[in-house]
């Protein structure tokens, strides 16, 4: 069997040096004049929603980073952003002036936006994503940056791909907000590539329940998957009532989780978190933080704030990390990934193999995202 460890190598290196190459030799040694009374505390900056469609969006996410960093010598601050790509790089440049060691970037599509930023600085970026988008042509990450995600369009296009094997004609249903990205392209993709048969896509934007249910009987689906952007329970409570079966998006409203099937990362296992918490709530974004804190804890192991910055970024790449999603390990491209799982309410989970990235529906240059704004971001 292949050590991940040992594939990823040549790549980790071979971004080592373009990051050598970006930021210049002093950028990432130091001097020691500037680390000689370099803190105790490593400085965690967190660049987040100040508003989101998602309930708790924020808040979920920093309750579980905080219990995987909360016995760790690590100082965490929180700059709220807008949507607007100027909104980010003004949050990012205050935490970088607030003298961060670390940066943790929520949302996708924030990198991009703060790119310039981070250019020339020495300071490793972790981009804490839900994975709504596809990877695009020609986006390149700032230096030292390495990536988290709930790798959610990822999830879409293995549930729909499981769904089609039922043979049930399905509607889907999608919310304004998700129209614009690539989840609603992702799931399409996996459930006709399995030969399943879709009736429909109907947005549920100021169209009352009942209505809905209507529409998707007169299509002649005898399902529905809800992409729902962080609601949908009312509707979803309908649909089920209505005779329908219902499957939902990961990024779905917990409430929603709790009623119907939805797909991404295991459900929280890490016994710390249950504890920090005194609860197993099923919220992706509590999981994607504790995943990005205990990733930071393991790179502390190792390299704390007052090593050289390449030594920390080193130390993000290869860490070993025990995870909310099990034990994950980054891969040459610098992702933590995790497996995929169908969760279904009462039952056990479902494994659910990735999409291969050279599937022909899958092709970069059919990709739809459509809005400016960082996903999730409102």
């Amino acid at each position: 069997m292949t050590d991940p460890a040992q594939t990823a190598a040549p790549a980790i290196r071979r971004g080592l040096l373009k990051t050598i190459a970006a930021l210049g030799v002093a950028g990432l040694t130091g001097t020691p004049i500037a680390r000689a009374n370099a803190p105790a505390l490593t400085r965690v900056a967190l660049i987040a929603p100040r508003r989101s469609h998602y309930p708790g969006l924020t808040t979920a996410f920093q309750d579980g980073l905080q219990a995987a960093l909360r016995r760790q010598p690590a100082q965490l601050t929180t700059h709220l952003t807008g949507p607007l790509p100027r909104e980010a790089r003004a949050a990012a440049q205050a935490a970088l002036e607030g003298g961060a060691d670390l940066l943790i970037l929520l949302g996708d599509g924030l990198p991009a936006a703060v790119r310039d930023v981070l250019q020339g600085q020495a300071v490793p970026v972790i981009a804490a994503e839900p994975g709504a988008r596809l990877p695009g042509p020609g986006v390149h990450a700032a230096p030292l940056t390495v990536t988290v995600s709930l790798q959610a369009w990822e999830a879409e296009w293995a549930h729909g791909a499981h769904l089609a094997r039922t043979g049930e004609p399905l509607h889907l249903l999608i919310s304004a907000l998700d129209s614009g990205y690539d989840l609603p392209y992702a799931f399409t993709a996996g459930f006709t590539s399995g030969g399943g048969q879709l009736t429909g896509t109907t947005v549920t934007d100021a169209t009352d329940p009942a209505t809905l249910l209507r529409t998707v009987r007169h299509s002649g689906a005898g399902a529905v998957h809800l992409l729902s952007g962080g609601s949908g329970a009312d509707l979803a409570r309908t649909l089920m009532h209505g005779g329908l079966r219902v499957t939902a998006g990961g990024l779905s409203d917990p409430a929603v989780q709790a009623l119907v099937p939805t797909a991404l990362g295991a459900r929280h296992h890490h016994p710390s978190l249950r504890a920090s918490l005194g609860t197993d709530r099923p919220d992706p974004f509590l999981t994607l933080g504790f995943d990005a804190g205990q990733w930071i804890a393991a790179a502390l192991q190792v390299a704390p704030a007052s090593a050289p910055a390449l030594t920390r970024h080193a130390a993000l790449l290869q860490a070993t990390v025990t995870a909310a999603r099990g034990t994950l390990q980054a891969d040459a491209q610098g992702l933590l990934r995790a497996p995929l799982l169908l969760r279904t309410p009462g039952r056990p989970d479902l494994s659910l193999p990735s999409p291969s990235h050279g599937r022909p529906e899958l092709q970069l240059g059919e990709l739809r995202s459509g809005w400016l704004h960082t996903y999730l971001h409102a």
